[in-house]
């Protein structure tokens, strides 16, 4: 139904258009009668610093990881270096890019791709004539 297509090969890379430096999120791919539900760790990301875009076919994941820090502390060395995630992947016409969604839990994104209905598999009921 989807196959995974990484931007950057390796853990971190550049890529030729963006500048920068990022971690590719490892990402499990489990497939459902409803669909595709893909699990992304992000770890430190949260809810409003992740985005998920679909556009011509492409699905592309973002986060941000913010410094956890310390409230009323001020900070006299730090070595984290937060990265953007990212990674993106093609869908196949069987997936209804418009009924995506997403979620974060515990730096954990999951993203449900459901089946277009057109594909879903179908019972034909057969009548007495």
């Amino acid at each position: 139904m989807t196959r995974g297509k990484d931007i950057v090969r390796g853990r971190t890379g550049v890529e030729g258009t963006r500048e920068g430096v990022w971690n590719v999120p490892d990402v499990d791919i489990y497939e459902t009668d409803d669909g595709v539900v893909l699990l992304a760790d992000m770890p430190g990301v949260g809810s409003e610093d992740v985005e998920v875009t679909v556009e011509e076919g492409e699905l592309v994941i973002e986060g941000r990881p913010r410094p956890a820090g310390i409230k009323g502390a001020r900070t006299i060395h730090e070595e984290f270096a937060p990265d953007l995630f990212r990674r993106a992947f093609t869908l196949s016409r069987d997936v209804d890019s418009t009924k995506v969604e997403g979620a974060i839990s515990n730096g954990v994104l999951t993203v449900k791709l459901p089946r277009a209905e057109e594909t879903k598999t179908r019972r034909i009921e057969i009548k007495d004539e």
